[in-house]
């Protein structure tokens, strides 16, 4: 059911993985590309974007059109995740925001870095078949640092509260082994939780996806291996099957580009100080993928695989 035959690029990940740095530097390194960086996504913490984005997008879309899935493609990800919301519901709600706004680029190439598209991966490439998907992948201990020492990450916070279910929780899976204590887990056991959950989603999703590359966060922002891996993302996303290709250049001053400034207040020492509890719990929500991606194998890490 394609609808456009733009180019395009959609970047993904459970978030705090430099999605906003690729949104804005890609169309730096690329010739004729737009990158955007969750175009139409309220940020409270950013009222500056917010402001303009409410200007190109209106008011109803940017306020309360957030927390539903005929606005906000986050809510999407997670109405369809649930079962809510069907499949041809979904790509109806997909057209709407994202059609005229992809099609009215000039570029040749649409880049569109966003983490809330998770759930929603597959219905994308199919209505845009000449898409590919990049998923970032985090090793979850410094992920879930970045997350609970950021001011600017809402997850289960004052604006993604448990009645509006605006991301996804245990005890919406009846299934799920946390379900029925989910009230009282920490903090910290909910995001290990959400971060198994929505990277074992999209990978499930990705799998129906013909052009899917995955990169480490790692990988891409260590100073020894940043522009070899760098120029692997820019050739893969700037060459396609039918012929299209854009030319780039690695520019590697922009890699010293720091978007996000971590808070000053550390409510999460690094996982080297962390006490046993946490490593458990760390270990039983992530461990499978942890040991997938290669993560959890040095020496000071208390459980090797």
């Amino acid at each position: 059911m394609a609808v456009s035959q733009k180019h395009c690029i959609f970047l993904s990940s459970t978030g705090r993985t430099g999605t906003q740095f690729f949104g804005e530097t890609m169309s730096q390194m690329i010739q004729g590309c737009q990158s955007v960086h969750e175009p139409d996504t309220t940020r409270v913490s950013m009222p500056v974007d917010w402001i303009r984005k409410m200007a190109k997008f209106g008011g109803p879309k940017m306020l309360w059109g957030q927390y539903r899935e005929c606005y906000s493609l986050g809510k999407l990800s997670t109405t369809r995740h649930r079962g809510i919301t069907g499949d041809e519901q979904a790509r109806k709600y997909i057209i709407e925001n994202r059609l005229e706004y992809i099609e009215q680029s000039r570029s040749s190439l649409y880049i569109e870095s966003n983490h809330i598209i998770y759930g929603v991966l597959d219905l994308i490439v199919e209505l845009f078949p000449n898409s590919k998907v990049i998923w970032i992948m985090r090793d979850p201990r410094t992920w879930i640092r970045s997350a609970v020492n950021s001011h600017a990450y809402h997850l289960y916070g004052i604006w993604d509260w448990d009645s509006i279910n605006l991301s996804v929780r245990a005890f919406n899976f009846p299934d799920d082994p946390c379900a029925g204590r989910w009230k009282k887990m920490s903090r910290f056991e909910k995001y290990c939780w959400y971060y198994a959950n929505v990277n074992n989603r999209a990978f499930e999703l990705m799998e129906k996806v013909p052009n899917v590359k995955i990169f480490r966060y790692e990988d891409l922002f260590d100073r020894q291996l940043r522009e070899k891996y760098f120029t692997e993302i820019l050739d893969f996303a700037t060459n396609f099957k039918d012929g299209f290709k854009c030319s780039y250049e690695l520019k590697p001053e922009l890699l010293n580009t720091r978007i996000h400034a971590a808070a000053s207040k550390r409510l999460l020492p690094d996982w080297r100080k962390w006490n046993s509890r946490l490593v458990e719990t760390m270990n039983y929500h992530c461990g499978e993928l942890m040991r997938r991606f290669g993560y959890g194998d040095e020496r000071k890490w208390p459980i090797r695989y």
